[in-house]
């Protein structure tokens, strides 16, 4: 395992946002899985959004497609010898997430959008 910055974290799980939406089952369901990953983060807290699997360890990733994710043992099974790994503890991963949060100088008169929302509810409406 390579220890890897939040910078490079983010990079790998932008990899994650650009996949497809992951359906399966969180105790390494495989999907397409002909060939070694690409990228691999285990011990990471992954978000899966299934509400039968809600959580996992690992997540494997091979071009813009997720491979699998479950286990840190089920996952490594898909690790090759140009896998790049990622030692995920104490970090989450979560599908599609992206950071939206920004301060735009004069956004709401330059594109007549109120930004200066201060919860949820107000977000939604």
């Amino acid at each position: 395992m390579t220890d890897v910055s939040r910078r490079g974290f983010l990079a790998g799980t932008a990899a994650l946002a650009a996949g497809s939406a992951w359906t399966g089952r969180a105790s390494a369901a495989v999907r397409d899985a002909t060939g070694p990953a690409e990228l691999i983060i285990t011990g990471a807290n992954v978000l899966t959004m299934d509400a039968a699997n809600p959580a996992a360890t690992a997540i494997a990733v091979r071009g813009s497609h997720i491979l699998a994710v479950g286990s840190d043992d089920d996952v490594l099974n898909l690790k090759g010898p140009n896998t790049e790994l990622i030692d995920g503890r104490g970090l989450t991963v979560t599908p599609g997430f992206i950071d939206a949060h920004s301060h735009p100088l004069f956004a709401q008169e330059g594109i007549s959008a109120n930004v200066n929302l201060r919860s949820i509810a107000a977000v939604k409406d």
